[in-house]
């Protein structure tokens, strides 16, 4: 899938901010996330605004930062060591 499929796909579904999350965790995450944890930051995206094209990147932007921290905790030798 080159960047630009996938940033339609993205912008597709970035109404829906459940759909979005399941998107970004099994591309970035493996779907190794939880589902509490994907519920807690759907509800968070799903505060923001999606109204125009505009507004669905910035909901895009802000769904990307919150999973790709996650994945960085995730991948930390501290975290995995606790694991």
């Amino acid at each position: 899938m080159t960047d630009t499929h996938y940033l339609q796909r993205a912008v597709a579904i970035a109404d829906d901010a459940d759909a979005l999350l399941a998107e970004l965790n099994l591309v970035l995450a493996a779907n190794q996330l939880s589902a509490a944890t994907v519920a807690a930051l759907a509800t968070a995206v799903a505060t923001m605004a999606s109204d125009s094209d505009a507004t669905r990147g910035e909901r895009i932007n802000a769904a990307l930062v919150l999973v790709l921290v996650l994945v960085l905790v995730l991948a930390a030798p501290e975290y995995i060591v606790q694991k």
